[in-house]
């Protein structure tokens, strides 16, 4: 942004910690420069990296009701894009030279398997949804993570009324017992 833009402030990064401090010091002094507040870029002067959320599960679930989704579901297929699809994971541990996702070479972060199956629990019971992709760059890079995934999921009894998806990248980490637990999840 340059100083000659129409725009005063963009959050940069993880916008989770940046956008309350934000918001709350305009709500203190309007005419503040911000400058205090890391991951702002201020017509063209840059505050820094964002702080980034350690506990992803302080995350609110997205309640759809507040949107007209008729606004962003043309096809019947984009509502699929919209609403039942799930990031549980922050973050990269590695920095491969192939990869586009710049974005994601920050600190590796999850959110726990208990909140995972409550959020999906949360949208089935608004929309009855019966696929889900969980969208993580690489679900499996936790072997351990992805197994109890698949458990909370079956203690809900979601896997009798949930098809999932999900991808994983060139780490897979797959054994035998998380491939039995993916199918016991119903993950086809």
């Amino acid at each position: 942004i340059s100083r000659n833009s129409a725009c005063d402030v963009v959050v940069k990064g993880e916008a989770d910690i940046t956008i309350q401090k934000l918001i709350k010091q305009f709500q203190i002094d309007k005419n503040s420069d911000f400058s205090n507040i890391k991951g702002l870029i201020i017509k063209g002067r840059d505050t820094g990296e964002a702080e980034l959320l350690t506990d992803l599960d302080q995350l609110p679930f997205i309640d759809y009701s507040i949107y007209n989704l008729d606004d962003f579901v043309k096809y019947k297929q984009d509502h699929h894009f919209i609403t039942n699809v799930l990031i549980n994971q922050r973050g990269c541990p590695y920095s491969c030279t192939f990869c586009s996702a710049d974005f994601l070479h920050s600190r590796y972060r999850k959110h726990s398997p208990q909140y995972v199956a409550k959020h999906i629990k949360h949208i089935y019971s608004q929309n009855s949804y019966h696929s889900f992709f969980l969208a993580d760059n690489n679900f499996t890079l936790d072997a351990q993570w992805a197994i109890e995934v698949c458990q909370e999921i079956k203690k809900n009894g979601l896997h009798k009324l949930i098809n999932f998806e999900f991808q994983t990248n060139i780490k897979c980490n797959f054994s035998d017992e998380l491939l039995k637990e993916l199918y016991e999840a119903n993950f086809r």
